[in-house]
């Protein structure tokens, strides 16, 4: 059975899933930036660009977005002359945000994610995850959908996800009058609609998750929570109304927590250190290295004091399996993406190489991100891609990717942490922290814990262009806890054990 657990943080929310006590995955999702992707908008051609088959659209943000008009001869009815010109208007999907110079990029290949099926705005035909292999289960589920698109009269296409496996008629076909229904009421805003702006909003990532994630063998959702901070009850709402569709018995499900820190209660915190670290141990002594570079991440295998009293090539193969099982799980949780190596512990027998391509591909089994396992290099190293997304886990909690490194998000975190232990078990209303300015040494936050009488002591000491720039959370988990947050000037250190 799975748990879902939600932290939800002024910073950021995150959405930790454990499978029968196993880490599986963690959604992070900012509070404070705009996520778009798949959001869809009518859009305004502004500028040609020939050269490129591509034009700029005003989408109604300040930046104008970049289009490619290489599928134009498939847009179907909402645009029977199969050309566009300035000014004229286009239903378009955000598939990239803009970073730096880059504009955000658009397709005009519309498509709506349901639970069991995806449907493709300029298409007919009826595609398949990769990850259904099995040729009878395919040929099971096509005729299924033929006879239902048959059926409705629907001229989409669709992509059959992986948990439509197994499914019977009527719960496909409950998803595909879903998603239908979806891209009618788009198509229906669209045409109403007069200036560029966003006619459909994906929602954010743990609400989509959850959406589309949850079911019977979910256990039940664990969700923090502030009664009087209008956010949280918004937050709440939305989880409410997914799993009420489910059956109004399915409530109580969820599980509201509030004046405590649910990822330190239900042991998140702990399970998350091993990903953000650079050396993971596994068992009997031996342990992997993660290594990340402009151009790839490298990861390397080592014995460690586990050399085995037996046979050394079947114990070095135990080794190994052992840490492909680890490194899959890692790059997964971690978000890794682009190019990996993997410098394994030799192996002489070809099987037993075999065997490890064999435990990665099972463990990518359950990847939501198209990944393959190219084999081993002459020099040994096994080869993986792994599709770029956002890399959202190393960007939110270290510091330049860097292992065992704190971010701006994570130490802001903290701070919250501090603030709900001020609150709620030293029932105090006021947290010190202290601004360095002037001492070079210390570039980020330095966590001070101290003894005090009988009561534990929280302080942090942040670096003054942290404070800067996150402001705005300030202010915030101020209205959240109704709490002061005290910042004073501190120039010398030499008093205090920094560890």
């Amino acid at each position: 059975m799975k748990q879902f657990i939600i932290e939800n943080f002024v910073n950021a929310k995150k959405l930790a899933v454990i499978d029968s006590g196993k880490f599986e995955r963690i959604i992070i999702e900012s509070n404070f930036s705009n996520n778009r992707i798949n959001n869809i908008y009518r859009a305004k051609i502004v500028k040609k660009i020939p050269s490129m088959d591509a034009v700029f659209i005003d989408y109604g943000d300040e930046n104008n977005g970049f289009l490619k008009l290489e599928n134009l001869n498939k847009l179907g009815a909402l645009y029977p002359n199969s050309s566009l010109n300035i000014g004229d208007n286009v239903m378009v999907q955000l598939i990239k945000e803009e970073k730096g110079v880059k504009r955000a990029k658009f397709t005009t290949d519309i498509s709506i994610q349901g639970k069991y099926v995806v449907l493709l705005s300029n298409s007919e035909k009826i595609l398949f995850s990769s990850k259904i292999k099995s040729f009878q289960e395919r040929n099971r589920l096509r005729s299924i959908v033929e006879e239902i698109i048959s059926e409705m009269n629907v001229k989409n296409g669709f992509i059959i996800r992986t948990d439509s496996v197994a499914l019977e008629k009527d719960s496909l076909k409950k998803d595909i009058e879903k998603v239908c229904k979806d891209y009618s009421d788009i198509c229906r805003l669209y045409e109403q609609k007069f200036e560029p702006e966003c006619i459909f909003s994906s929602g954010g990532d743990i609400i989509r998750y959850i959406e589309l994630n949850f079911g019977d063998n979910v256990e039940k959702i664990v969700c923090s929570f502030e009664d009087d901070f209008d956010e949280d009850g918004v937050f709440l709402e939305a989880i409410k109304k997914i799993v009420k569709r489910s059956g109004i018995e399915k409530l109580t499900k969820i599980v509201k927590v509030s004046g405590d820190d649910v990822f330190e209660s239900y042991g998140i915190n702990r399970m998350l250190k091993k990903y953000k670290s650079r050396r993971i141990w596994l068992d009997k002594g031996a342990y992997i290295v993660i290594d990340k570079t402009e151009a790839m991440t490298v990861v390397d295998v080592n014995s460690g004091r586990n050399i085995g009293s037996g046979d050394y090539e079947n114990t070095i193969l135990n080794i190994n399996l052992s840490a492909a099982s680890e490194i899959s799980n890692q790059i997964m949780v971690r978000d890794i993406s682009g190019i990996i190596l993997v410098d394994f512990i030799d192996m002489k027998k070809e099987e037993d190489k075999e065997k490890i391509i064999d435990e990665m591909n099972r463990s990518f089994g359950c990847d939501d991100r198209k990944s393959k396992i190219h084999g081993f290099t002459k020099l040994g190293l096994l080869e993986i891609s792994r599709m770029r997304k956002n890399d959202s886990f190393e960007n939110y909690y270290l510091k330049d990717g860097i292992s065992d490194t704190k971010s701006d998000d994570s130490l802001l975190d903290g701070l919250e942490r501090l603030l709900i232990y001020t609150k709620y078990h030293l029932n105090k209303n006021i947290l010190n922290i202290y601004s360095i300015g002037e001492v070079e040494s210390l570039e980020e936050c330095i966590e001070i814990f101290g003894t005090m009488g009988k009561e534990l002591h929280h302080e942090l000491i942040f670096n003054d262009g942290l404070l800067t720039r996150k402001s705005h959370v300030l202010d915030t988990l101020k209205k959240k806890y109704n709490m002061e947050i005290k910042v004073k000037k501190l120039y010398k250190i030499s008093n205090f054990d920094i560890k």
